[in-house]
């Protein structure tokens, strides 16, 4: 039975795409001179650096050159986000909350991993109610890579668990995007999509539509 859950953030427990966009429309004009166009670049599994340094590349502007720059957009998107934030921006997947009790009932260890700044991940759970759900994150701000980031959320589970630091075994991620089948197919664990679309990529465990439909937890073999 999995006793170690990994969760990316946006689009897998909640979304509030809509806030998001808006602090960085923001925050670049506050920064910079662009007007920031979430159409532009790709913002599903992107990480919050990575939207930065994207926006700035189709700019002409080379994040290894201007890294100051890059700080200050940074700073002030973790400043204003809090104003864009609230009950009504931020909506969790149906049926989280339950769900996410069940797991920790069962014994579970829960994580985060996912690409926002730190700050923004703590915002963002505690507006919608979760955040005491949760023992360890890592977000972007502990390393730039997917891959990295997850590593380092089994590493944190592990410590707390009393496993081996590396260990994989009885643990499941949850995601919402192709880079996270790719980042749990390239761990060796089963990814379990929240997704609503087709699955066209293979290495998917489960796909489900959201968390309101408690008989995952026994395919997961956890009593509900």
């Amino acid at each position: 039975m999995a006793n170690k859950f990994i969760f990316d953030l946006d689009g897998t427990l909640l979304e509030c795409d809509e806030a998001c966009n808006k602090a960085w429309e923001q925050a670049f004009s506050r920064i910079t001179s662009l007007t920031f166009d979430s159409n532009i670049i790709e913002m599903a599994g992107n990480t919050d650096f990575g939207i930065i340094k994207d926006y700035l590349y189709i700019n002409d502007i080379n994040i290894e050159s201007a890294p100051e720059l890059a700080r200050k957009i940074k700073a002030e998107y973790v400043s204003i986000l809090p104003d864009f934030l609230n009950k009504e921006s931020v909506r969790t997947i149906l049926g989280t909350e339950v769900f996410l009790k069940s797991l920790k009932e069962s014994g579970g260890l829960l994580g985060i991993s996912t690409g926002n700044f730190l700050r923004s991940t703590y915002l963002k759970l505690e507006v919608a109610g979760i955040k005491g759900y949760f023992d360890v994150v890592s977000t972007v701000d502990d390393y730039p890579d997917r891959m990295d980031i997850t590593l380092n959320a089994i590493r944190k589970l592990n410590e707390k668990a009393g496993n081996p630091l590396n260990s994989v075994e009885k643990s499941i991620i949850f995601g919402d995007t192709v880079n996270d089948i790719e980042v749990a197919n390239r761990c060796g664990i089963p990814i379990i999509l929240v997704t609503k679309k087709p699955v066209l990529s293979k290495g998917v465990y489960i796909s489900i539509n959201d968390y309101k439909d408690l008989s995952l937890l026994d395919r997961l073999g956890i009593q509900g």
